[in-house]
């Protein structure tokens, strides 16, 4: 069975298929938006008692905040039903706040910025390479993240990302 986490991964994944409109959220926007539902995941691993998974997540958090200021000006829409995805993330960890539910979205970190990294790349191109210079580190840095907090948070079995 699919966690919740897991379904809203499928939408923000099958969303990025569809075209982006002038009306659509920028690309920043949902980047800063999934930097806030990590910090909210990074949050809750501090009331579940965890301050060394916190702390990495906030590690990860500081590594991949040079994506928000580069993709400032970048003018790509990402479709809404991603943005939506990403927000709904966020509501799901408020209202159910559960190990599980974190552990599964920190195991999506990197999935999600690889999918934002290919979307970039499709349809700007060579404009995207700077961008995509700090997705990559990004991506990198939640593999590594997601397994420093599996190995320190009690509750967390080794899990990979279920795409």
């Amino acid at each position: 069975m699919r966690s919740p986490i897991n379904e809203l991964y499928e939408r923000f994944h099958s969303g990025l298929e569809t075209s982006a409109g002038p009306a659509d959220p920028l690309f920043s926007e949902v980047w800063e938006t999934y930097h806030a539902v990590t910090g909210q995941a990074s949050n809750l691993l501090l009331v579940e008692g965890s301050v060394d998974g916190a702390d990495e997540v906030e590690l990860y958090r500081a590594r991949f905040s040079r994506v928000g200021s580069i993709s400032a000006g970048m003018p790509l829409r990402i479709p809404t039903p991603s943005a939506q995805a990403v927000r709904a993330m966020g509501r799901l960890l408020e209202d159910r706040a559960n190990i599980d539910d974190i552990g599964d979205f920190l195991a999506l970190s990197s999935p999600i910025v690889n999918d934002l990294s290919a979307y970039c790349s499709t349809h700007l191109g060579r404009l995207s390479l700077p961008v995509l210079e700090a997705l990559t580190v990004a991506a990198k840095s939640a593999t590594i993240m997601n397994h420093c907090v599996i190995s320190l948070v009690p509750g967390l079995n080794d899990r990979e990302a279920k795409i």
